[in-house]
């Protein structure tokens, strides 16, 4: 799949007086840290992920922020209110979706279930906190109203290990507004940690009945002899799932026998990995992964704020391929 476009965000013009260098950088690093939350500043002072890192990530965000504000239409389908979060036409939108299905091929699309697994690693941070992220769940639920029978898209957040993928419920229509803010940030197990894909994997294919889940036994259940137990789980659901990230992970081996796995008890199940990076990162493992698996796709996202800003057909086309059609139609 053809990775996203490009777009480099317009500075907003300034004027200032002639200052020396060492002045104006001073000033320049007094506002910056006034501007700050002061939660960041205290992980700034401690180290936290870099002061280099740091100044890039702000550089961008100060850059891409500076149009924000402003009210986005694309067509009829969306705007910014003046709270910033993104207001969609669900309706329009999702007939939207159905058209693009039916040109590529699929007349009616399928009823089948609909999940989110969003990476909430550090890096992650600056964009949930900006509110980018939940504009992308809000273009993107239009796809759960288009196949989920119950109209909802479930969500899970992950990091780094098992014990940090999350179910935070689903998002529906009356509830992804600001979904990021009131559900994940600082408020799941994983918060800032690193970045694994297995575990969220494994627990979406269980989620959806297609993977057996281990029943751990309970502390006085241990005294008395009692071990884990292998489950089946639920009802098998066809489903779709998006997995959307910012980093490359550090589980690749593991990773790639689930898929393995999925694949070879031909689980009904489609991954769509949509790598995000606003600087410049590649997503190697994550690009194999899509030529390797009939049942996994990739799409990179290297300009996020545009593409949230994309019409329905431009951004439709960028998560459709021809494979996902054929996973569609079988």
């Amino acid at each position: 799949m053809a990775a996203c476009a490009s777009h480099r965000p317009h500075r907003l013009a300034t004027t200032r007086a002639a200052e020396p260098p060492d002045a104006r950088a001073a000033t320049q690093r007094v506002a910056r840290t006034r501007n700050a939350a002061p939660g960041r500043r205290a992980r700034e002072t401690a180290g936290g992920r870099g002061a280099t890192r740091h100044a890039s990530r702000q550089a961008e965000r100060n850059r891409t922020l500076s149009g924000a504000g402003r009210a986005r239409r694309v067509g009829t389908t969306f705007r910014k209110d003046q709270e910033m979060a993104l207001v969609v036409n669900l309706e329009k939108a999702t007939e939207a979706l159905k058209l693009n299905l039916q040109k590529a091929g699929v007349n009616s699309p399928p009823e089948l279930e609909v999940g989110f697994a969003l990476d909430v690693s550090g890096s992650f941070e600056d964009e949930h906190r900006d509110g980018v992220t939940n504009d992308l769940l809000t273009r993107l639920v239009p796809w759960g109203l288009a196949f989920d029978p119950d109209k909802k898209v479930d969500c899970f957040t992950f990091s780094n290990g098992a014990n940090h993928v999350v179910d935070v419920g689903p998002i529906t229509p009356a509830n992804y507004g600001d979904f990021v803010r009131r559900n994940v940030i600082e408020r799941v197990a994983g918060w800032n940690g690193g970045t694994d894909y297995s575990y969220v994997i494994e627990r979406l294919l269980a989620h959806f009945g297609w993977a057996a889940v281990v029943q751990k036994a309970g502390f006085l259940g241990r005294m008395f002899g009692q071990t884990d137990r292998v489950v089946q789980a639920g009802e098998k659901r066809k489903s779709l799932v998006m997995v959307i990230t910012d980093g490359e992970n550090t589980d690749q081996i593991r990773t790639a026998e689930i898929l393995r796995a999925s694949q070879a008890r031909h689980d009904q199940v489609y991954f769509i990995f949509i790598g995000v990076s606003n600087q410049g990162t590649k997503f190697p493992f994550l690009e194999r992964l899509g030529e390797d698996f009939d049942n996994t796709g990739f799409c990179g996202i290297s300009d996020l704020r545009r593409f949230v800003s994309l019409s329905d057909d431009e951004l439709n086309d960028q998560l459709i391929s021809d494979e996902l059609i054929a996973w569609l139609k079988a």
